[in-house]
């Protein structure tokens, strides 16, 4: 496996080693390849509603949190709040979101979730990367997200071959 279409792509990779020192802490949603090669240089805390991806790399904290209907709009399939809740690091540096993918949600807008449970997340002090936000509600979701925290983003171009992938980062 390597990085591009499924997986953030090598310059989504380059970024967060560019702006995270590394042995700090990343919490992410949804894991795969790009966890692997993160914690190589991070401490990984994986939040995966898919138990065929849990444990499948060393060096990962994984977090099991099934898919639920979120009470704002049963629509939107989001991980286990009290799971995640009960679960997540007490400190972290950079959430990545890149998970849960975009067909578990009846509107596709399974993403959505973070932004409806922002208050279960410290976010002071912490980078966002949201992959995949070539798709609009994606890119919707990191600019709802943004305005709400009142804090600038950045669009990245990925360099994959099999499709365009952007990336977005709130400083």
């Amino acid at each position: 496996m390597s990085f591009g279409e499924w997986v953030i792509d090598i310059e989504c990779f380059n970024k967060i080693l560019e702006i995270l020192p590394k042995n700090k802490t990343i919490l992410e949603f949804g894991s795969g390849f790009g966890s692997s090669e993160l914690s190589k240089y991070y401490k990984v805390f994986s939040i995966e509603h898919d138990e065929k991806w849990l444990n499948k790399y060393p060096n990962i904290n994984y977090i099991y949190a099934p898919l639920k209907p979120i009470k704002e709009n049963q629509n939107i399939n989001w991980y286990d709040i009290d799971i995640v809740k009960d679960n997540i690091p007490e400190k972290y540096d950079l959430i990545l979101v890149d998970g849960p993918p975009e067909a578990t949600s009846k509107n596709r807008m399974g993403r959505m979730g973070f932004f409806y449970n922002l208050e279960l997340f410290t976010l002071e002090n912490v980078v966002i990367i949201f992959d995949d936000v070539e798709r609009k509600k994606d890119l919707d979701n990191m600019i709802s997200i943004s305005k709400k925290i009142d804090r600038k983003y950045e669009i990245f171009e990925g360099k994959s071959k099999l499709k365009k992938k952007k990336f977005g980062v709130i400083f």
